[in-house]
């Protein structure tokens, strides 16, 4: 009988286990551990609190909307480009936010599907690596597609890989192509299309090609040549 009654109770504590590691995971995974724990505030990882953010954020609420919109979705590699000039598209909007991530994108994807854009193109990510591991990174973006699915479903939506940077302390080679393949995971599990830019940005020694970039992380404008000859084919296309 005792015997009995430990093996009922182990089952129970595992039973618990699973479940409380299954809400985590729903929660946001160790992001939410660390930020209930007091660990780690809000403020350290959420752009929302930076002023430009705030006034770039402002801004797009206030521009008129259209179903047409194909949007560039990211932070400052995105912002940087004038989009709708290089590929010759007037419904191409440029959404980047210098210094964003994928939890600024959350705080302000209701404003990007608000006008239920033909296509969303994201390139997302780089900031958080500082921040954040590379599953808890691919959890927000898993949480980004379920929105734009829910709030948009007509949208067609296009995940483009973390471009290679030339500051390997900080964001390290094999982290980014870690992040990489997150990504090219998510895109398949979701049937969505996924852009591989990171391999495009390497010169023949498999560094980044600093000849397609101006300090070693933001194409110049030879860089986004490179860019705008992989994205072009899924802008034009119907």
């Amino acid at each position: 009988m005792k015997k009995l009654i430990f093996i009922l109770s182990l089952l129970a504590n595992l039973m618990f286990i699973i479940g409380f590691g299954y809400f985590i995971h729903k929660k946001g995974g160790v992001t939410y551990l660390r930020t209930k724990m007091g660990l780690r505030s809000e403020k350290t990882f959420s752009p929302k609190h930076n002023n430009y953010w705030n006034r770039k954020y402002s801004l797009f609420q206030v521009l008129p909307n259209d179903s047409t919109e194909i949007i560039f979705l990211g932070n400052s590699i995105t912002e940087w480009c004038e989009w709708s000039e290089l590929l010759e598209n007037p419904n191409i909007k440029n959404r980047g936010i210098s210094g964003d991530n994928t939890i600024g994108l959350l705080d302000r994807l209701d404003e990007v599907v608000e006008s239920q854009p033909k296509k969303i193109f994201i390139e997302v990510g780089i900031n958080d690596i500082k921040i954040l591991n590379t599953y808890e990174i691919a959890h927000n973006y898993e949480s980004i597609i379920q929105i734009i699915k829910q709030e948009s479903p007509s949208t067609n939506i296009y995940l483009q890989s973390i471009i290679p940077t030339n500051f390997f302390d900080t964001f390290h080679p094999d982290t980014i192509r870690a992040l990489n393949n997150q990504i090219k995971r998510i895109a398949s599990e979701n049937s969505l299309i996924y852009i591989d830019l990171h391999d495009l940005f390497l010169d023949e020694k498999g560094n980044f090609d600093m000849t397609l970039s101006y300090d070693g992380i933001h194409p110049n404008g030879k860089g986004y040549l490179v860019w705008k000859k992989a994205v072009e084919p899924f802008v034009n296309e119907p």
